[in-house]
């Protein structure tokens, strides 16, 4: 996050994508295990955060923007 302060971008889905890891770690640990859910919980974290950078930095949209978006998809 303080690379991103610093770049002087917002990265408004951080706390989206936390709070949606926390409900899938425990909907995973349920069925897979906690080893499993925190491998599983890691990655979708994971492709969430490179989805908004390759939104970014690749094809140029502003941070606000998709991160915003990344946001209310999230949350519904």
């Amino acid at each position: 996050m303080t690379v991103v302060i610093i770049s002087g971008e917002f990265d408004l889905a951080a706390s989206s994508i936390f709070g949606w890891s926390t409900v899938l770690f425990t909907l995973c640990c349920n069925s897979i295990g906690v080893g499993g859910a925190f491998i599983v919980t890691l990655a979708c974290g994971t492709l969430f955060g490179a989805f908004n950078g390759y939104l970014v930095a690749k094809i140029k949209m502003p941070a606000f923007v998709v991160t915003l978006a990344t946001m209310i998809a999230i949350k519904g």
